[in-house]
């Protein structure tokens, strides 16, 4: 069962977790911190429904750090840490897959040894494999097999669903050059995430911009480019841009993009 381990000012804390849990200093949370940088909601930790668990922001002022990075929503391998204002976080995961896993195998019985010499010196009849034998050979083919076909399918279905999370099909899992397109659209330069966007868009794929203009809110060094991605999220009013929003509202030195960003908390009824 995984756990989560927290630390606030040198206690730690350990849950088991069954289902999703939230934390911040709400009393209703499932983890209720007394530290006063967390929002009363801040975040969440929630399966995804295929073995894995999610942490997510629940639209906090401060966020939530991923290695140094505020993140919106990451997927937690075992090991990872995350922090929360200034509670560190720990998620301890399963130690090993399904694919760890030992099938067993049958094991072929002994061929029978040859019959000995007649006493009249003919030589000894040439030993034969037994039904039980190549039976036993049979069941190593298939079982063989099968962990093959078991192995080929556990791997497809994860590359399909990654490729599905990040904006392509099934039809897309063997494609590599889809692949490097996929993971250029989080690429921190903009040149080479558009162009990413814009193959994918003409590749039949229907990648969601959304990501990307929050990339661009967040970092682009020209002003105009920004002001464009806030008047956007202002008009799309997607959830996940609300920490960034926030953010460029206040702290962005255009009064264009200052101006849009409130737009669009206010379009979405966040209160500044």
């Amino acid at each position: 069962m995984p756990k989560l381990v927290w630390t606030e000012e040198g206690k730690s804390s350990r849950l088991e977790l069954t289902g999703p849990a939230t934390f911040g200093r709400g009393p209703d949370n499932t983890i209720v911190l007394a530290d006063k940088n967390l929002s009363r909601h801040h975040g969440i930790v929630q399966p995804d429904g295929q073995g894995g668990w999610w942490v997510q922001d629940r639209d906090s002022s401060n966020g939530i750090l991923v290695n140094g990075r505020r993140e919106i929503h990451t997927l937690l391998s075992n090991g990872a840490t995350f922090t929360a204002g200034g509670v560190s976080f720990t998620f301890e995961g399963p130690e090993s897959s399904g694919l760890d896993r030992t099938v067993p195998m049958a094991i072929p019985a002994a061929a029978p040894k040859p019959l000995p010499s007649p006493a009249g010196g003919f030589p000894p009849v040439p030993a034969t494999p037994s039904s039980t034998s190549r039976n036993a050979l049979i069941a190593v083919f298939v079982t063989v097999a099968a962990m093959a076909l078991l192995a080929a399918a556990i791997v497809f279905f994860r590359r399909s669903t990654d490729a599905a999370r990040n904006g392509g099909g099934i039809s897309s899992v063997f494609d590599s050059e889809g692949d490097k397109l996929r993971k250029d659209l989080a690429s921190q330069d903009p040149t080479i995430r558009w162009a990413a966007y814009k193959k994918l868009k003409a590749s039949g794929s229907d990648p969601d911009p959304v990501p990307l203009w929050i990339l661009d809110l967040k970092g682009h060094p020209d002003h105009e480019v920004r002001q464009a991605a806030a008047e956007k999220l202002e008009k799309v009013r997607d959830r996940r841009a609300i920490p960034q929003l926030r953010w460029s509202h206040k702290h962005d030195d255009n009064f264009g993009v200052r101006r849009h960003s409130g737009n669009a908390l206010e379009a979405m009824g966040i209160d500044e």
